[in-house]
């Protein structure tokens, strides 16, 4: 059997190894990680199945590839390693090719092809390639080629499929191949629920909701992804026929919290249109609404309904935009949903609807700020509250931090700090408070200058970008402020940052 010098472990046998006793991969499995478990060179890892969901699209690319072609010719004509050495140097290290930029082109010459060609070889060829390759873009090359055959009785290529499907990075190129088998449809709802990335966005595009069961699952557990549940909002509302299902006169916990997920990101209408593309929306509400007074509720359900009132309030206009509100107004102004929020602010929760509902806050958030202040830095805003005495107390409590983040930053060496640095430890921290001072004049000045002095891109940026807010607001920079932006455009390479620098100082 001929060597193709891939390197070991295969892809195939890193998720192999990575199973659970179910047999599946756990939920946060990442084959970048697995394969780079000593660090990414841009310092984080793109999560399995991005390329395609957020570069290329989910649909199959267009773009012609003259190696491809050439590689293709290769594998037809037998030339099995000098395809293997074409696939390694097109899909290498420091080349930026997408398998799915160029899957069209490649498959339309197999097809043209399709009449005269033996598939046992090209089948065999492709499934020593999933077995064996070491680069994500090969094995979807592979899966490419193997998704002009039905291959579900061909039990060990099938297999090899079914697990690299239970994969995010590659569940779309097999979902693709499973629409070519007999039972595909059966095939591709057992991924869909394996799988909770880019995988499941990809497998719910192309699974039939023609059975009870299935649309069930849609409305209980489809809706629950890693990625964003706007992607697929629409979708299942409309396979599950949501409506209908908010017209039951009542619902099952399971079924209400699915129905709940569906509306919460129907009303973010971005990045996919979801509500407003509704054919009722306003029934959908009045609907979920009738079954929310019904329900127990958490305070992840009265936030829900906020943001229905907040829809309803920009969006809906007239007799249908006061109906929402008011069933709005009664769930969120009950001594229940008071209660609930004032038990959420003793864990650090729930201060945006306290401060919509008009309750009281400050003093929670402040007895929390004082506890531990970088652990609940994202209280810093409701903590502060005007008063200037006050505020100054809490802001000490910030400002005692500066000298930690100076010593790093004299340890640090000669340039810009790496992305890696960035993301971790006094330079996120730093950036973390800073980001709750938006729309705070003034407020926590010597934490800005220190900022100013950061060898972290990252914090310049963010203190320059809240000191343009600010003084777009009003404020009128101090003399330690103007100084150190001046200091700053001195030494400053990056030309972003000495443009909003500059702007500050106008």
């Amino acid at each position: 059997m001929q060597n193709f010098d891939f390197t070991q472990p295969s892809i195939l046998q890193r998720l192999y190894d990575a199973l659970d006793e179910r047999g599946r991969l756990p939920r946060e499995f990442s084959l970048r990680q697995a394969m780079e478990p000593e660090g990414p060179a841009q310092g984080f890892y793109y999560s399995d199945g991005f390329m395609e969901g957020n570069l290329t699209g989910l649909d199959k690319g267009e773009e012609e590839s003259p190696e491809l072609q050439e590689i293709l010719g290769q594998i037809l004509a037998g030339a099995y390693d000098q395809a293997v050495q074409g696939l390694k140097a097109f899909f290498g290290e420091g080349e930026d090719h997408l398998m799915n930029a160029f899957v069209l082109p490649l498959q339309q010459a197999v097809d043209a092809q399709r009449e005269a060609l033996d598939p046992e070889p090209l089948i065999w060829f492709a499934h020593r390639l999933l077995q064996e390759a070491d680069q994500p873009e090969i094995v979807k090359f592979a899966l490419s080629l193997l998704e002009f055959f039905d291959l579900q009785e061909e039990e060990d290529v099938a297999e090899d499929i079914r697990l690299l499907a239970r994969c995010n990075e590659f569940t779309l190129f097999c979902v693709r191949n499973f629409l070519q088998w007999t039972d595909g449809q059966e095939e591709i709802f057992r991924t869909a629920r394996q799988v909770y990335g880019w995988g499941r966005i990809a497998a719910l595009e192309h699974l039939d909701p023609r059975t009870a069961q299935i649309r069930q699952w849609m409305l209980e557990e489809g809706w629950d992804n890693d990625v964003n549940p706007e992607y697929t909002a629409r979708l299942l509302a409309d396979h599950v026929d949501l409506l209908g299902v908010l017209e039951r006169p009542t619902l099952t916990a399971k079924a209400f919290e699915g129905a709940e997920a569906l509306v919460d990101a129907l009303l973010v209408d971005e990045p996919v249109p979801g509500i407003s593309e509704m054919a009722q929306p306003v029934k959908l509400l009045t609907e979920f609404l009738r079954h929310c007074g019904e329900q127990e509720k958490e305070l992840e359900d009265y936030q829900v309904i906020l943001r229905i009132l907040q829809y309803a309030t920009n969006k809906l206009e007239g007799k249908a935009g006061e109906t929402v509100k008011q069933a709005c107004g009664k769930l969120l102004l009950s001594f229940a949903c008071a209660q609930t929020v004032q038990q959420a602010m003793k864990k650090g929760e729930g201060f945006d609807l306290a401060r919509t509902l008009d309750l009281p806050y400050a003093q929670q958030a402040v007895e929390l700020v004082l506890q531990a202040p970088l652990d609940h830095v994202d209280l810093l805003p409701y903590a502060l509250t005007g008063d200037s005495h006050h505020d100054h107390h809490v802001m000490e409590l910030y400002e005692d931090l500066i000298p930690g983040f100076e010593e790093v930053f004299g340890q640090c060496q000669e340039g810009e700090v790496s992305l890696q640095e960035q993301l971790d430890g006094v330079y996120m921290d730093l950036n973390r408070i800073l980001s709750q001072l938006y729309g705070f004049p003034g407020t926590g000045e010597k934490l800005f200058q220190t900022a100013l002095k950061s060898p972290a891109l990252m914090n310049r940026n963010t203190a320059l970008e809240i000191l343009n807010q600010w003084k777009d607001l009003g404020y009128t920079l101090s003399d330690p402020i103007r100084e150190g932006v001046e200091q700053l455009l001195v030494r400053e390479k990056n030309q972003d940052v000495k443009e909003k620098a500059e702007r500050l100082l106008k």
